[in-house]
């Protein structure tokens, strides 16, 4: 199963335990009810804000690849998060441009992220 489609059930599952329909879910969030069906259908490749942004809204933790998604108001206790959490959000398939490199992100749909990096300069280790 792709992890769109691991996410998408996840999402599902959670709304529905809610007695949430798409639309109701899609006021919690900054999405729309066709993002959310979307989402749920395995369509789309979210990016995190959004993902977390619907974890908040359904009270719940993803878990996706063994990697678990949720707000900073759901993190589970025994991890414990800094005072101040600043997210990176990154979308698929596009180059980001920072000062000293660049990453592109690139879905593949057998469950694989490519994360490719550029430098600018050559790196260097220092010892």
């Amino acid at each position: 199963m792709s992890w769109r489609k691991e996410l998408g059930l996840q999402v599902r599952t959670a709304r529905t335990a809610k007695r949430l329909s798409q639309q109701e879910l899609a006021l919690k969030t900054s999405v729309t009810r066709e993002q959310i069906s979307n989402i749920e259908n395995g369509k789309s490749a979210p990016a995190v804000n959004i993902v977390t942004e619907i974890a908040a809204a359904l009270d719940t933790v993803f878990i996706v690849g063994g990697y678990q998604i949720c707000s900073v108001s759901t993190v589970p206790k025994a991890a414990e998060a800094p005072s101040q959490v600043k997210q990176l959000s990154l979308a698929f398939d596009i180059d980001h441009r920072f000062h000293a490199a660049s990453i592109r992100l690139d879905s593949v749909e057998d469950e694989t992220v490519i994360v490719s990096l550029r430098l600018a300069q050559p790196y260097k280790e220092i010892a």
